[in-house]
């Protein structure tokens, strides 16, 4: 696998310590697959040597923030993460299941417990979920992650704080989101 890639900010939906130590572990794990719910950033896995990378989106693909970067790696499906249908779409666009899934779409609760509903059986080694921090979708992980092998990422200094969410930051780093947590299969 190559160097975990510069992330820059402002093409990352992503706390930039948190997510390099996602990135990091998904190349220690040597990750071949990878499918983000979310369109926001599963081009850097791909630059950081993943060399099977799938983003799904609701959202339109022309947008700037739900880009489908085809440019950089990344094959695309515009569809709900929810719907069995695009988990069946994607496991034939893979040729199979993915090593890995990348939970970042819809941050409400029924949405959130549907995509971990429908990808954990599928994904062979290792899930994450962004946002643990958010009140669904902690209240969901909450749930889950104290019967399955889990690790939780969040990042605490100010500057990627006043990164991420800009102006306003707390001073102590602490935000209202965030965090990645990581479910082990293996």
């Amino acid at each position: 696998m190559s160097a975990i890639p510069v992330l820059e900010q402002g093409q990352i939906g992503q706390r930039i310590p948190e997510y390099r130590m996602w990135v990091a572990l998904c190349m220690q794990m040597r990750i071949r697959s990878y499918v983000e719910l979310g369109s926001g950033a599963a081009h850097y896995l791909y630059k950081a040597g993943v060399p099977t990378c799938l983003s799904i989106d609701i959202n339109n693909e022309s947008g700037p923030l739900h880009n489908p970067h085809r440019d950089r790696g990344v094959t695309y499906i515009a569809g709900n993460s929810h719907d069995p249908k695009t988990v069946s779409r994607a496991l034939d666009l893979l040729g199979g299941p993915p090593d890995c899934v990348f939970i970042d779409a819809d941050h409400n609760y029924a949405p959130a417990r549907s995509d971990f509903e429908l990808w954990w059986p599928v994904a062979t080694r290792l899930v994450g979920f962004h946002d643990i921090l958010i009140p669904d979708v902690k209240q969901l992980w909450n749930e889950i992650c104290l019967g399955i092998p889990s690790v939780e990422i969040v990042a605490r200094d100010y500057a990627s704080a006043a990164s991420w969410q800009g102006p306003g930051a707390p001073a102590d780093g602490r935000l209202s989101g965030g965090g990645i947590g990581i479910l082990f299969k293996e």
